[in-house]
């Protein structure tokens, strides 16, 4: 492939009506060319009697597990915050929160719309930035009199762990690594409020057992307004958990002690963890 990687078709049947799962051959073709090889997602799990096209990639360096944490604004009964997290055949993990304006079922039905066309053009081949670029045209041609959404996005290549983030109105993101915390900041616009958006990226090296953690407005909110990110930096470090979905619990809870276990606004904590294979 153009950036080096191997990648293999291969006509394949078995004899004597055995089923033979895919992942042996996979195990053989990994012998055969000296690195681990995978089948592709949208192959057939097993080999069969007759002549299939199986696609074998390079296995990726890097898993992601993921998890989220969300609560509903008080007397609210729809959240106006949705997430969502995909595995491309690529090797690229892209992960997405989104925060729709206000609360209930409106900002959830435009933050829903938000990630579901997302995923539509990332799925497409699209990049993250391109996708959000053609997110935001479609917002500001509905002209919904200034309503927005913000969006945050990272892709994780799982090939040599980097991670590139994009921010559109988002919260700080915030990354774990052993005993320190690093925040990602953004000043720019949400989605649907202009035309040309200027979106913020950055790009940082992931690391063997690092954390990244989205959160939504809501939950930096319910901080000191003075110091909220160093709140959230301790409350990080402090929270014990080595599952995302436990991590962000355990961050959820400790946010909404500084607010008596009211949430004000939706709250959403999303998780990934990232581990050497």
């Amino acid at each position: 492939l153009p950036d080096g990687k191997q990648q293999y078709f291969m006509r394949l049947r078995s004899r004597g009506g055995q089923c033979i799962p895919v992942n042996e051959a996979a195990a053989q073709l990994s012998k055969e060319c000296g690195c681990s090889m995978v089948a592709r997602k949208d192959s057939r799990s097993l080999i069969n009697g007759e002549f299939t096209t199986y696609s074998f990639v390079e296995d990726v360096n890097f898993k992601v597990l993921y998890g989220a944490a969300k609560i509903t604004k008080d007397k609210e009964s729809v959240s106006g915050d949705n997430y969502m997290c995909t595995m491309e055949d690529t090797g690229q993990f892209f992960m997405c929160l989104s925060d729709g304006m206000g609360s209930g079922l409106e900002a959830c039905q435009e933050s829903e719309m938000v990630v579901d066309l997302l995923e539509e053009f990332v799925d497409a081949g699209f990049t993250g930035e391109t996708a959000a670029k053609m997110v935001n045209s479609a917002l500001v041609l509905q002209g919904k009199n200034g309503h927005f959404s913000t969006v945050d996005i990272c892709v994780m290549d799982l090939y040599s762990g980097m991670g590139h983030f994009l921010k559109a109105g988002a919260a700080t993101t915030f990354i774990k690594r052993n005993n320190w915390v690093e925040a990602i900041s953004s000043t720019s616009l949400g989605l649907g409020l202009v035309q040309q958006i200027d979106f913020e990226t950055t790009t940082k090296k992931l690391y063997d057992g690092d954390f990244l953690i989205m959160v939504t407005d809501g939950v930096l909110d319910a901080l000191p307004l003075d110091r909220q990110e160093e709140v959230m930096k301790e409350i990080i470090l402090q929270t014990r958990g080595n599952a995302p979905k436990e991590l962000g619990r355990g961050i959820l809870e400790r946010v909404l002690g500084y607010s008596e276990y009211r949430a004000v606004d939706d709250m959403t904590v999303l998780v990934a963890g990232i581990w050497k294979k």
